[in-house]
């Protein structure tokens, strides 16, 4: 089955028995591959999809040529590793990219060691992948907007109290934790803003 996985650099590339493709071009009702190999004139025809959006999305081949080289199996290994890799940052984009490189290496008794690439080149791509999960930062406190999974714990309960941009303060705190000051009062902590100086208050 044809599917979209992240390239060396961080781009799409098309996978299709074992062969991999670029976008050539987009038309009404398809989206024409060639082979990534230059001197290789193989071709591809796909329906019209997303290129950008999930990767599971459903890729229907109308039709292919043949190619005058081999599969791609070292580079299908690579991609499968950097996949989950890089699914592993978009479902948590606060775990350090090292942390999960790590993992992936622990785990590659059974499917290889060879089959993971060096650290030093996936390292921009999962920093890429990691940024387009954050948003980006506010230029002043009118533009922060804390929401989502943001707003909440990692367990998806409420975190976020408060925010006020007027009066630039965002309070946080778990439901659990307001019961235990209920019942044993002690601080409770803000953040607040003024003229571009950030004060912690009690």
């Amino acid at each position: 089955m044809a599917r979209v996985v992240g390239g060396e650099r961080g781009g799409r590339v098309l996978l299709n028995e074992g062969f991999r493709y670029h976008h050539n071009r987009t038309a009404r009702d398809k989206i024409y591959w060639k082979c990534w190999r230059p001197h290789c004139r193989a071709g591809l025809q796909t329906n019209v999809f997303d290129r950008q959006g999930d990767h599971n999305q459903a890729v229907l081949v109308l039709g292919a040529s043949p190619h005058i080289h081999g599969e791609e199996g070292e580079f299908l290994d690579y991609s499968e590793t950097l996949n989950r890799m890089r699914l592993q940052i978009r479902g948590d984009p606060t775990l350090p990219i090292r942390a999960v490189y790590d993992r992936e290496v622990v785990g590659a008794d059974a499917r290889g060691v060879e089959n993971v690439p060096a650290f030093h080149s996936v390292r921009s791509t999962l920093n890429r992948t990691r940024m387009q999960q954050i948003p980006p930062i506010p230029a002043n406190f009118e533009e922060v907007l804390i929401e989502g999974v943001w707003a909440t714990t990692q367990r998806e309960s409420r975190f976020l109290l408060e925010q006020d941009n007027f009066w630039q303060y965002v309070m946080f705190a778990t439901d659990q934790a307001l019961r235990e000051h209920d019942a044993q009062p002690s601080t409770l902590m803000g953040l607040s803003s003024h003229a571009r100086d950030p004060t912690i208050s009690f």
